[in-house]
C-alpha cells in the first residue's frame, strides 16, 4: 500500500492565520471611600456628618475637574490633599458651591426688586420692613462668612488654593468691603437712633452692589449647566438693565420724597422736575395717601391756577385728575396737535415753546412754559380743532384725556353742564385764533382757542 497517497499535499493545505489573542484579565481594586476612614461610625450625626464632607469636598462630576485636574490620579489627590489638610473648607468644584450659587443667584434678584420698593413705598411700616430685611441681611451675611471657607482655583499657576490665610487675604483685598455695605444694620441703627431712619434707609440701598455678586456667581455655573455664551451675555445685559431700570424707577420717587421730609433742598428746585414720579409705580398705600396728594398738588400746581374749569371742580376730583396727568417728549418737529381732527384732550406745556399754525399753514403765535391748549375737548364730545400745534424745540407737554376727565366728574351729576357753560363763557374772553394773528412776535399769549367752538371763520 502506499501510504504516501494519504499525506495531503502542501499546495492544498488551507490558509489559515493564526491572530495572538489578548485579553486583560486583572481587575482594578475596589476604591475606598476616603471619607468613611476619616468620620467612622453608624450614627445619624456620623453619616449626617459625612454626607456634609462629601458636599464639601470635589466632585468628579463638576464641569470643571476633568478641565483642572486631568487625570484620576490627580482628582484622588486632591481629594485626599482636602480631607487630610483642609477638612473644613470648602472645595470651590464642590456640589456644595453649584447649589449656593445657584440658590445665591435666584434670592440675590429677588431681593434686589424688593428693596427699593419696600424702602420707598412701604417705609412707614418699620415692623414689617425691618423684618424682609433681616432675613436679607442674614443670608448675605453667611454668603460672606461662606467666601472665607471656600477654596479658589488660581488660573496663573494652575493651583487649586484651600489655605484659610491665603484665602481669607485674598478676600479681604478683593470684594469684602463691597459685600460687607450690603448687610449694614439698619435695624439696629434705627433702634439706637430713631430719628436716623432716613438716612439708614439710604444706607440700605448699597445692596444694588449685589449686582455684582449675580454676575459673578452666574458666569461661574455658566459651565455647570452648559449654558451657551451668546445667551449667558444675553441673560447677564437683561439682568443688569432690568435692575437699573427698576431703582431708577424707585428713586425718582424717593428722592423728592426724602427730600421734603428732611427739608435738605427747596422742594421746587427737585419736585418741578419729577411730573412723572407716580407713574412709574402704582399708588402707594393708603397710610401715605396725604404725602402724595400733597405732593401731586405741588408738581401740578401751575396747571390748577391757569386753567380756568379746575377752578370750578371739588378738590377731590382736582387730585383724581392731576393723578391722570401723564407727561409727553415732544422733539422739535413732532406735531403734537393736527388742525381738522377731534379733540380729545388738554395739553398743558410743563417746559418747552411750541408754535401754533392755522388750517391754511401760517404760524399764528407762541405758547411757551405753563401755557396750554385744547380744555374744551375736556367738556364737548364733537369739538375740532381748527389749527395745527406743532414743537419748536423739546417740549415736555402734560396730557389729560377727556375720558378719565369725565370718569371722575361723573359722580357730580350736574357739573359736566355747568362746566360746559363756564368753558362758553371764558371763549367769549379768551384770545380767539385770527384775533391772535394780529398780535406782535415779542408777544407770547398763554391761552389761545383752537377749537371750532366759538371760533369765528377764517
Amino acid at each position: 500500500m502506499d501510504l504516501m497517497a494519504y499525506v495531503p499535499h502542501f499546495s492544498e493545505a488551507p490558509n489559515v492565520k493564526h491572530a495572538p489573542v489578548i485579553q486583560h484579565v486583572c481587575e482594578q481594586p475596589q476604591e475606598q471611600d476616603p471619607i468613611r476612614n476619616i468620620i467612622k461610625g453608624n450614627r445619624i450625626w456620623d453619616k449626617l456628618n459625612r454626607w456634609c464632607l462629601k458636599q464639601r469636598i470635589l466632585s468628579k462630576r463638576h464641569p470643571l475637574t476633568r478641565w483642572c485636574l486631568k487625570s484620576t490620579t490627580a482628582v484622588n489627590y486632591e481629594i485626599s490633599r482636602h480631607l487630610e489638610s483642609y477638612r473644613y473648607m470648602i472645595h470651590p468644584f464642590s456640589l456644595f458651591r453649584i447649589v449656593w450659587e445657584s440658590l445665591m443667584i435666584a434670592f440675590t434678584f429677588v431681593a434686589l426688586l424688593v428693596t427699593p420698593v419696600l424702602i420707598t413705598f412701604f417705609f412707614d411700616k418699620h415692623g414689617n420692613w425691618h423684618v424682609i430685611n433681616d432675613i436679607m441681611n442674614i443670608v448675605f451675611f453667611c454668603d460672606i462668612v461662606i467666601w472665607f471657607f471656600t477654596g479658589y482655583y488660581d488660573y496663573r499657576t494652575k493651583v487649586i488654593v484651600l489655605d484659610p490665610m491665603i484665602v481669607g487675604r485674598k478676600y479681604l483685598q478683593s470684594y469684602f468691603f463691597i459685600d460687607i455695605l450690603t448687610v449694614l444694620p439698619i435695624g439696629i441703627i434705627d433702634y439706637i437712633m430713631p430719628s436716623s431712619m432716613w438716612y439708614c434707609a439710604t444706607l440700605n440701598m448699597m445692596k444694588i452692589l449685589r449686582v455684582r455678586n449675580i454676575i459673578v456667581y452666574f458666569s461661574r455655573i455658566r459651565d455647570v449647566y452648559r449654558i451657551n455664551f451668546q445667551l449667558h451675555k444675553i441673560l447677564e445685559t437683561c439682568t443688569v438693565v432690568i435692575m437699573c431700570i427698576h431703582w431708577a424707577a424707585c428713586l425718582q420717587y424717593y428722592v423728592p420724597m426724602s427730600v421734603n421730609t428732611l427739608g435738605t433742598l427747596s422742594n421746587d428746585t427737585v419736585l418741578s422736575t419729577n411730573d412723572d414720579i407716580l407713574h412709574n409705580y402704582q399708588a402707594p398705600p393708603e397710610d401715605n395717601t396725604t404725602v402724595t396728594g400733597e405732593l401731586i398738588l405741588h408738581n401740578y400746581l401751575r396747571l390748577i391756577n391757569s386753567v380756568e374749569l379746575f377752578k370750578h371742580l371739588p378738590d377731590t376730583v382736582i387730585v383724581q385728575l392731576t393723578n391722570s396727568l401723564h407727561s409727553k417728549i415732544y422733539m422739535t418737529g413732532d406735531e403734537i396737535v393736527k388742525a381738522g381732527t377731534r379733540g380729545e384732550a388738554l395739553y398743558f406745556i410743563s417746559s418747552g415753546t411750541v408754535a401754533v399754525y392755522t388750517m391754511m399753514g401760517k404760524e399764528v403765535c407762541h405758547l411757551e412754559d405753563g401755557s396750554y391748549f385744547g380744555e374744551i375737548a375736556l367738556v364737548m364730545d364733537t369739538e375740532h380743532r381748527i389749527a395745527t400745534v406743532v414743537a419748536v424745540e423739546t417740549c415736555e407737554i402734560c396730557v389729560l384725556h377727556r375720558h378719565d376727565f369725565q370718569r371722575f366728574i361723573s359722580p357730580y351729576p350736574d357739573l359736566l353742564n355747568r362746566l360746559q357753560n363756564i368753558a362758553l363763557e371764558h371763549l367769549n374772553t379768551s384770545l380767539l385764533l385770527d384775533s391772535a394773528q394780529d398780535l406782535e412776535t415779542s408777544i407770547t399769549p398763554q391761552y389761545i382757542n383752537i377749537s371750532s367752538i366759538k371760533s369765528k371763520k377764517m
